[in-house]
């Protein structure tokens, strides 16, 4: 039937090539085992058990028997990809923050879902025990708390956001001795104490941390003698406080307290922690003693602790399991064996052999995918890769956070610190895209969204000849990001963004072209090429002589040699309108002549002869050419291959 009706459109349309694609998908390429939200549980039989959640597509709901480590839940969370905290209720109810609430009954095989908070908040970063069986959350963008309670739903404990104009709530504690709630808050760094019974609200953090970004963490340690005491970490600064909410008075500030853990002892004052592979612990802090005794080393740092029966348990973000008898001294460990499951992918591009490489979502680590074998090699321990740039047999990354930098040869063993090899990282940004090889001109370049916040991307040049010699070139566009890169005899095209950080509103009103002579390191361009779009998400150089770009619905071709606007044709009607920094993709196939896009996670086929763009049957991001004109594109977990027939 196919070759038929292609006879027909060859007879109606000849010298045209018309082409059939099939697809093909190649599975998972990245496996998670990272653990977030963790609690421990003593049941009525004493049986001693710890829940957590391990990220993937879906997270899943974990549950092991303390006394062998055996898993006895595993519960598929199918709307979700992880959650950051999880808490038992004061009637034994363990609730789940991940977009929506869910709830589990220990002993259970489901999880129900409560709904969302508020019907508009995505994002739950911390959930704490109220008084007789209520919950309070902290939630992303709307910088809200709610209270839910099984019998009366959701309400909003703090009347609106707790900051006006911020989005995050990062953290929370809720104290029973005073009814009051502590939010930690950003991405302008504020710790808001809320007097549920009043609904006041006042910012207690000193203003020597207002120009930070979070409040990142916070743990409440009641019933201590001389007060109540607030474990804080403020993000930027790596600094922990200790605030006294008896006296209001901070009265502690280091650097070796993890806080998201710290625990009191029931037996005394003692106060433990963790700190990187260490646990630790403040002999008495009711008169001031912060000096750490040592107590064991662990893994890593603690996802949860608690005190039962005498003994602390402590989980560590690697899955150890630690027992600590206090009255005798005596240490035990364990290693809960976490089922990996598939990760969400965020970035595909070309690597070194005909490669192509993929890096998973938040959890990091990067996959290699090879055409000619069909197989795929995991690399362990890079950070979040936002984009890559080919450099022969090189392969530069650009990670997040703190836009960190790092070169990988692919003719060596991957041995993470030296092989890739750190470079550097950019100046209060966060966020590397565009990232692009040179081998000609001996150069890699980045274009960057700066921290949280703030407004302004950077230029970044790895000049490999000169041992990768860092440099970075600030207000190339003033208060725009800088998120796609083209090259071309000499010069360099960039594409902006008018969105800086997460939580910053921005200050221009439209996106930028901007060209940049790499010779003399000048900007010697800068034009608007689509009125009113915000975003300029792919640049490339067309089969035409022409370098095309894309923004927000918009194909434009710029001349390379003056730079002027040669056409602008509206291809699709895009609607994205916040924060948009991540590529689009489009690649030109010589099979058929016809142009392929990624645009807003879903792949269309672009007609250059009269740019008509037509939706094809597949949802996905980050469209990459093969060697081989195949096309790869991920969905979700999955790598997928386009061939064109």
């Amino acid at each position: 039937m196919y070759n038929k009706i292609l006879l027909t459109l060859l007879i109606l349309f000849p010298g045209r090539v018309f082409s059939q694609i099939n697809y093909t998908n190649l599975g998972p390429q990245l496996f998670s085992n990272t653990i977030e939200g963790s609690a421990f549980y003593k049941a009525g039989d004493g049986k001693i058990y710890i829940y957590t959640v391990v990220r993937g597509q879906p997270a899943h709901l974990l549950g092991y028997d303390l006394s062998n480590n055996s898993l006895v839940t595993n519960i598929a969370l199918e709307e979700i990809t992880g959650a950051s905290s999880v808490v038992f209720s004061t009637d034994g109810i363990l609730y789940i923050g991940g977009g929506n609430v869910y709830t589990y009954i220990p002993g259970s095989t489901t999880v129900s879902n409560q709904g969302k908070a508020f019907g508009t908040e995505t994002t739950l970063y911390d959930l704490r025990a109220g008084n007789n069986g209520a919950i309070y959350g902290g939630t992303y963008p709307g910088c809200r708390v709610f209270r839910y309670h099984p019998n009366e739903g959701f309400s909003d404990a703090g009347s609106g956001p707790i900051v006006p104009g911020e989005n995050y709530v990062r953290s929370m504690a809720y104290n029973k001795n005073t009814n009051k709630i502590y939010a930690g808050v950003g991405a302008h760094a504020s710790l808001i104490e809320l007097d549920l019974t009043t609904g006041s609200k006042r910012n207690i953090l000193p203003s020597t941390f207002s120009d930070q970004q979070f409040v990142y963490s916070l743990t409440l340690i009641e019933d201590l003698s001389g007060g109540d005491r607030l474990f804080i970490t403020v993000q930027n600064a790596a600094i922990s406080l200790v605030y006294n909410i008896t006296t209001e008075t901070f009265e502690y500030q280091g650097k070796e307290v993890y806080t998201k853990a710290a625990i009191k002892s029931p037996a005394g004052n003692e106060v433990y922690f963790t700190h990187g592979n260490k646990l630790l612990s403040y002999p008495n802090i009711a008169f001031g003693n912060y000096a750490p005794v040592f107590v064991t080393n662990i893994s890593s740092n603690a996802r949860a602790s608690a005190f039962i029966d005498g003994t602390l348990y402590t989980l560590t973000t690697t899955g150890e399991v630690i027992k600590y008898d206090q009255s005798n001294c005596i240490v035990s460990k364990s290693n809960l064996i976490i089922p990996g499951q598939p990760d969400d992918l965020i970035t595909a591009h070309k690597g070194p052999a005909n490669t192509i490489w993929t890096s998973a979502h938040v959890t990091g680590a990067n996959s290699s995918y090879n055409p000619a074998t069909g197989i795929s090699q995991i690399f362990e321990g890079m950070n979040q890769t936002e984009s890559a740039g080919l450099y022969n047999d090189k392969l530069y990354f650009g990670t997040y956070t703190k836009s960190r930098f790092y070169v990988y040869d692919s003719n060596l063993p991957w041995n993470m610190g030296s092989n890739p090899k750190l470079l550097g990282s950019a100046t209060e940004q966060d966020r590397p895209f565009g990232g692009l090889g040179i081998p000609e001109e001996g150069k890699v370049f980045f274009g960057t969204v700066p921290a949280y916040g703030a407004n302004g991307g950077v230029l970044v040049e790895f000049d490999v000849n000169s041992n990768n010699l860092m440099t970075q070139y600030t207000n190339v566009v003033s208060n725009q990001s800088i998120i796609s890169l083209a090259y071309n005899n000499g010069k360099l095209f960039g594409g902006t963004s008018i969105w800086g950080g997460l939580g910053s509103t921005p200050v221009a009103t439209e996106a930028k072209l901007f060209v940049w002579d790499i010779a003399t390191k000048t900007k010697v361009h800068e034009i608007t090429p689509v009125s009113g779009a915000k975003a300029i998400t792919c640049l490339i150089n067309g089969n035409d002589g022409y370098i095309w770009g894309y923004a927000q619905g918009y194909l434009f071709k710029i001349d390379r040699s003056n730079y002027n606007i040669v056409s602008s044709s509206k291809i699709l009607n895009d609607t994205r309108s916040s924060h948009l920094w991540r590529p689009d993709n489009l690649v030109f196939n010589a099979k058929d002549n016809m142009y392929y896009a990624s645009i807003a996670h879903r792949i269309y086929k672009l007609d250059p002869q009269n740019m008509v763009l037509t939706a094809l049957d597949r949802l996905g991001a980050y469209l990459t050419l093969g060697p081989d004109s195949e096309m790869y594109f991920f969905r979700g977990p999955d790598l997928w291959k386009m061939e064109i027939n």
